[in-house]
This record gives C-alpha cells, sequence and structure tokens, in this order.
C-alpha cells in the first residue's frame, strides 16, 4: 500500500491498521526473543516499568533464615501466680469443685509494676536535756535534707535521661508525669540536675572554649569524668567558673 491509499483511507480505517500492524510487530518480536521495552532497554520512566508478581505470602517460608541459632525466654521463678480455675462445667453448668484439678498449661507475661511517686516527710524532733538544759535538734538522714525537694532516686533517674538520652527539660517533665505521675516543673528539673556532682571521682579533666552569646564573647567549660559530664557557659574564663560548679569549694 503506498502513501496515495494510506491518504485516500478515512481515521477509523486507518486505525484499524495501525493497530494490526502494532500487534504483528509485537507478535515477531515475541517469536525473536526480545525482551519487552521498559526502563532498562527504552526511554520509559521507573514507574512505568513491567513488575513481575510477587509469591503470595502463604507461599513464603516463615520463621528464621536457615543456619539461624533459635532462642526463646527462659522461665525464671515467678513473682505473682494467676491460677485460672474452672469453676463450672461447659457443657451442663454444673459446678466443679477445686479439688482434683490439675494444671494443663502454663505461660510468663512480663509486666512493669505499677509506678507512683512515694512523698517521704520529714519531721525533726527537738529535745531538751534534764541534767543541763541543752536544746537538740535532729538531723534529717542523708537525702532527705531540708534544703532537698527531691530524693536522690528521682534526681539520678533525671540526669540518666537528661544527659545519657539527651531528654530537654521540656521532654522530662512530660515522661515524668505521663510514666511515673510525678508533676515536676522544668526549674525544679534544672535544680535536681545542679545536685548532680562529679567531684566523687578521683580524676576529673576539665577544658573551656570560647562562644558567642547574644554578641559577646563567653566561656564553655566542661569537667568530665569516665562516667559523667558537666557543662556550664559563663560570662568569664577565670578561676571563679571552676568553683561555680555544684559541690566546688
Amino acid at each position: 500500500m503506498d502513501r496515495d491509499e494510506l491518504l485516500a483511507l478515512d481515521k477509523e480505517a486507518l486505525v484499524g491498521l495501525i493497530v494490526r500492524l502494532y500487534e504483528r510487530v509485537t507478535g515477531l518480536e515475541a517469536k525473536a526473543g526480545r525482551p519487552p521495552k521498559g526502563p532498562g532497554n527504552a526511554s520509559i520512566p521507573p514507574s512505568c516499568g513491567y513488575k513481575p508478581n510477587r509469591a503470595e505470602r502463604w507461599r513464603m517460608k516463615r520463621g528464621p533464615k536457615k543456619g539461624h541459632q533459635g532462642r526463646s525466654r527462659r522461665r525464671v521463678p515467678p513473682d505473682v501466680i494467676v491460677r485460672c480455675r474452672p469453676t463450672a462445667c461447659r457443657r451442663c453448668g454444673a459446678a466443679l469443685a477445686e479439688s482434683g484439678q490439675r494444671r494443663v498449661r502454663r505461660s510468663q507475661v512480663v509486666e512493669l509494676p505499677e509506678r507512683r511517686p512515694v512523698v517521704v516527710e520529714v519531721q525533726v524532733c527537738a529535745a531538751r536535756c534534764a541534767a543541763c538544759g541543752e536544746r537538740t535538734v535532729g538531723e534529717a538522714p542523708a537525702g532527705l535534707e531540708a534544703a532537698r525537694r527531691f530524693g536522690p532516686r528521682v534526681e539520678a533517674l533525671l540526669g540518666y535521661l537528661h544527659y545519657g538520652h539527651h531528654l530537654s527539660h521540656e521532654r522530662l517533665v512530660a515522661v515524668c508525669d505521663s510514666v511515673f505521675g510525678l508533676r515536676i516543673s522544668e526549674g525544679a528539673i534544672a535544680a535536681a540536675l545542679a545536685q548532680l556532682a562529679v567531684w566523687a571521682s578521683p580524676a576529673i579533666s576539665s577544658d573551656g572554649t570560647g562562644m558567642r552569646v547574644d554578641g559577646r564573647n563567653w566561656c564553655h567549660r566542661v569537667l568530665q569524668t569516665p562516667t559523667a559530664s558537666y557543662h556550664v557557659i559563663a560570662p568569664n574564663q577565670g578561676a571563679d567558673l571552676a568553683t561555680s560548679f555544684p559541690g566546688m569549694t
């Protein structure tokens, strides 16, 4: 069929001819073993490429890979035992005696205990000596001093979450409230963290560097031990900066 004959065809006949030619070319390419056009052999975007069907989930092998050493949680002595005893027959509803029942299955569930803050009230008493008249006031034990608002365990937890897991003061407020039921402000957290000192270590290293704060030269000083570090930012670099750390005399 020459050019003039093609021009004489109407639109519908021309489209039908093109479709038949395309089908014939596709069939010849399939017989010749040529792969269909895709992103790898033609200017086709990856999103338009042919994707083979994935194997059905239920046909895929479950479990660990071959050679993987299996591990399971070992049973431990339980803290609480919950016995589930049937009380009535499931067929006729007759009462079942507790005696004679035997265990047929057991499982262990690991759970966290309920967390709630414990408020310790320190009541200091005083007594006057009957022999000399001297008045003696009792002393609060370590960790329960009058100036302390939160105990050493709270301070240690705040320090662990703040320095070990980099939780901000704002996030610490949320965690303490939602997880432990402990109401604490950001200012109280800052004061509690200041109580954590690094002076108990036999070796303390210190270094400082300059930094800009609001357009002025300040000093960033850090004191560090093998297990803890303390940072402070101050407007001076003198010896009084080191002695201003909590616990330093």
